[in-house]
């Protein structure tokens, strides 16, 4: 954020006397490269830069003042550029008025600027007790007020100490008899994150899941489980497997793993049997799992590079084309219409694909070509807020087709029911953000993501194969990778054919909760070239972050 005031001449008559204002004295910025600050005493840099109304470099000192936390110095003296450093803080323990905006100004000879700095909460909807975030209506240590501690048969309950309620003292939804081995605060220091539905999370010292081991004791929950799958399976569960989901559950049991997995159209309807649209696959070209020996190949052509077989490339044509909006389940519960007329701006309109930043306006197309999709229903473990997964995008479309009505579209869609957890309103995933990519904003994954991020790496970086709307940092990882695919460059040395690097896609979950996955592609536009993901690496993580796709 950046602010500067110009001071000009200006006179009044006042009876016979001709009063003027001071002289232009020249313009005084005052910026920050992070207009935002965290309330538990985070530091940012604040500079100054003045200039005299002739151009010349500015000199002497600026003042600074704030209304509220800490600066630094109050005097900055100009270097020899007329620039000038210094730090700013705010603390709400020090300083009750560290809250929302804060008015940081400047002046230096007259000439004034102001600077608005956000102050967030580290603790939102909890309170910051002794360097720890707590939630004073249920914490244990903290009950009510920081520093007040339970008895060793109590609970924190509405921010009082109460008996503990069902033999749940520690109010995770487990008591003693059903498997939790630290359900009182005197049993370890996080029992509320401590139970038979719990994953174990290395190296906390805990036995998080109650299986009797700690830590490097028990790797049962990280091991890989896809060794020995077939490449050509209609068994659904065998694909969660091969992204890195072991566990398995039921819908009435409490243990964290998949329920249920369905290999689907994009309306819903079942993937034809010998459709060749996926398979599980050690490698693909060269390409080597992320994670364990497997990982899961998606297409809508063949799920296959170039020599596989079981299926083969040349067996992904037996799809028929479907629309969002005629789902065979009727309910929105499996089919991809629940997102088709989501809202999600500036990124999604209802009833439209995604729109990506410098690719004109959105499609309204609502049939699917060669769709296919797998869809996981999934408890999370009690102890984790949040995931992460990689994925691989590959089309035939890449370049030609760039910024056209042929963008290739994947999606990942979650579904949370009864939880609000911070994912995107249209639920999908596979939504790429940077504010330095060309035009900024969000970009859906397909092939338009070539028009404003650096993504598609694996691909010609021939000049001709890089020119406009190609981003300019494209195919820096050349087309070495594409060997023994379908996506290798031509015999001609044309520019047909790319790919992205490995992306990592997050989402959020609610601890011990039921959400539902679909992860699907599909041609736009025409059936008449193909697009291929890949997935692999699924891993849990004990806390929440920000959803969406990002670099590896």
């Amino acid at each position: 954020m950046r602010t500067s005031l110009v001071f000009v001449v200006a006179c009044v008559l006042v009876s016979t006397a001709l009063h003027c204002a001071p002289p232009p004295v020249g313009t005084l910025e005052l910026t920050s490269r992070k207009p935002k600050v965290v309330d538990d005493g985070e530091t940012i840099e604040l500079a100054v830069r003045a200039a005299a109304s002739d151009g010349k470099i500015g000199t002497g000192t600026v003042s600074l003042t704030s209304k509220a936390g800490v600066l630094g110095t109050s005097t900055i003296t100009l270097d020899e550029f007329g620039t000038g450093r210094t730090t700013f803080s705010c603390a709400i323990l020090d300083d009750p008025a560290c809250v929302g905006p804060i008015s940081i100004e400047a002046s230096w000879k007259g000439a004034t600027a102001e600077l608005t700095v956000r102050v967030v909460e580290r603790c939102p909807g909890g309170k910051l007790c002794d360097g720890v975030c707590a939630r004073i209506s249920s914490d244990w240590f903290n009950c009510g007020a920081c520093g007040v501690q339970c008895g060793k048969t109590q609970a924190c309950l509405s921010g009082s100490c109460q008996p503990c309620p069902s033999g749940d003292c520690d109010s995770d939804g487990w008591t003693p008899a059903e498997g939790d081995c630290c359900d009182q605060f005197d049993e370890c220091s996080k029992p509320a994150s401590v139970n038979a539905g719990a994953i174990e999370e290395q190296g906390n010292r805990l036995d998080d899941n109650c299986n009797g081991l700690l830590d490097a004791a028990d790797p049962s929950d990280g091991l890989a489980c896809d060794d020995g799958l077939a490449s050509r399976t209609n068994i659904a569960l065998e694909y969660a497997r091969a992204i890195g989901l072991c566990s398995t559950t039921t819908e009435s049991a409490r243990t964290w793993g998949v329920i249920s997995a369905e290999l689907l159209l994009a309306n819903g309807e079942p993937l034809p049997l010998m459709s060749g649209a996926t398979s599980i696959r050690p490698v693909f070209g060269t390409i080597r799992p992320p994670e364990g020996n497997r990982l899961v190949v998606m297409s809508t052509g063949g799920a296959s590079d170039a020599v596989q077989v079981n299926p083969t490339n040349s067996e992904g044509g037996s799809r028929p084309s479907v629309s969002f909006v005629d789902c065979a389940d009727g309910g929105r519960s499996t089919c991809l219409d629940d997102w088709f007329y989501a809202s999600n701006p500036p990124l999604k309109e209802p009833g439209k694909l995604p729109t990506a930043p410098n690719c004109g306006s959105a499609a309204s197309q609502d049939s699917a070509q060669d769709s296919v999709m797998l869809r996981l229903r999934i408890r999370a473990p009690t102890n984790t807020s949040s995931f992460k997964i990689k994925t691989r995008f590959f089309s035939d479309e890449y370049p030609r087709f760039v910024c056209s009505p042929f963008n290739d579209q994947m999606v990942l869609l979650i579904d949370t029911p009864g939880a609000v957890v911070g994912n995107p309103s249209d639920k999908n995933l596979m939504t790429y953000s940077d504010p330095a990519a060309d035009g900024g904003g969000s970009w859906p994954v397909g092939i338009n993501l070539a028009a404003g991020t650096p993504l598609f790496q694996t691909c010609s970086q021939a000049p001709a194969c890089t020119m406009p709307p190609i981003n300019s940092g494209s195919c820096g990882q050349g087309t070495a990778e594409l060997a023994l695919t379908q996506f290798a460059p031509t015999s001609d040395g044309g520019c047909s054919n790319g790919g992205t690097r490995w992306m990592t896609t997050r989402g959020n979950v609610k601890p011990g909760a039921i959400f539902e996955l679909r992860a699907a592609v599909w041609d736009v536009g025409d059936s008449a070239f193909d697009s291929l993901v890949l997935i692999d690496d699924f891993k849990w993580s004990v806390d929440a972050g920000v959803s969406g796709t990002g670099d590896e």
